[in-house]
């Protein structure tokens, strides 16, 4: 009799067990039919660094719409036209951000067009290796870094280095940044960083420094990132330019063109340098719906395992932060431009 009932007991337990697994199988496969068949809302994120589509696509968008089945992550490959991915960023309801450039370049371009929008940095992602360049000629290299060393100590070269740098406000103040590292101009005591407003600090001039132009002749005439590269190879009287790897076309580097001197990375995260910090930049003003999106894609852009590839793809044009600094490097730069 007791055989019977534990029997008995055992059958229903089995059977009550089957059944709550077939309920959940079929709540849970009907669940994953409506995520798969109702519409997928679309979201952009745009770059216009020929370096980054690739491991967006093939990393940040599979792993995004893995976690979030309701979302479509369309990468936008604007290569090169920084310009153009910055207006997508302004003006497509669609793009949520853009990861190609950093907030100095950005709110100078807002203040050229007028625009009233505001931006920040969600998370600087790694610094570009700005850099001297010369040609790829062990003989013109011998003749530059001999101008350089001579300068350096506050000798006059045959010569003076004539350099092609960027025109853009921002970008001629990180030229100048660069140069003030290498100790081929000085500072005016008067325009020690300590003493500029915030806008000043990303807006400097030649003529905040001491150049002895026996020693140095700059020029900039307007030039534009993607053609500075362009510009020099066309004209042999320049002996260096100052830009990014991206923007020289790193298939150009070591074929036609030389790292000369690369910008070293300030120790303290104070130091305005860190402000040109490669970027994922995104209005202030955001919905909740595309905050969590950009939550995502800054944990993904901060996971160890799905960037490593890329930073060791791309480790001798790009410096990767140290992820102790990031925090305090990210409060730094919006506060430069009271998006704090």
């Amino acid at each position: 009799m007791n055989q019977k009932k534990f029997n008995i007991t055992f059958l229903s337990i089995l059977i009550a067990l089957t059944s709550i697994i077939i309920i959940y199988y079929l709540y849970q496969k009907n669940t994953n039919q409506d995520l798969t068949n109702s519409p997928k809302e679309n979201k952009k994120l745009s770059t216009a660094l020929p370096t980054l589509p690739f491991f967006l696509n093939q990393v940040i968008k599979p792993e995004l719409e893995k976690q979030m089945k309701n979302i479509k992550l369309e990468i936008v490959a604007n290569n090169n036209n920084y310009e153009g991915s910055l207006n997508l960023l302004l003006k497509d309801k669609e793009t949520i951000a853009e990861l190609d450039c950093h907030l100095p370049w950005a709110s100078n371009r807002l203040r050229d067009i007028q625009s009233s929008e505001k931006i920040e940095v969600l998370l600087p992602f790694y610094f570009a290796k700005f850099s001297m360049f010369g040609r790829k000629d062990p003989n013109t290299i011998n003749k530059i870094q001999d101008k350089i060393d001579k300068i350096q100590n506050n000798e006059n070269p045959d010569k003076p280095l004539k350099i092609l740098i960027l025109g853009e406000k921002s970008q001629k103040t990180l030229t100048l940044r660069f140069l003030e590292q290498l100790k081929l101009i000085q500072r005016k005591t008067v325009e020690k960083d300590d003493g500029l407003s915030k806008d000043k600090l990303f807006n400097l001039t030649t003529g905040d420094f001491e150049i002895d132009e026996k020693k140095i002749n700059f020029v900039d005439e307007g030039t534009q990132t993607n053609e500075i590269f362009n510009k020099f190879r066309g004209d042999n009287s320049y002996d260096v330019f100052i830009s990014y790897p991206a923007t020289t076309g790193i298939s150009n580097i070591g074929q036609n063109i030389e790292i000369i001197k690369t910008l070293e990375l300030p120790a303290s995260p104070n130091d305005p340098i860190w402000a040109f910090c490669i970027s994922l930049i995104a209005k202030k003003e955001n919905s909740e719906d595309n905050k969590k999106v950009l939550e995502k894609i800054k944990e993904f852009l901060q996971n160890e395992s799905l960037i490593q590839p890329f930073f060791q793809k791309n480790e001798n044009f790009l410096f990767k932060i140290d992820s102790s600094l990031i925090t305090q490097v990210t409060k730094n730069i919006n506060s430069y431009f009271n998006n704090d």
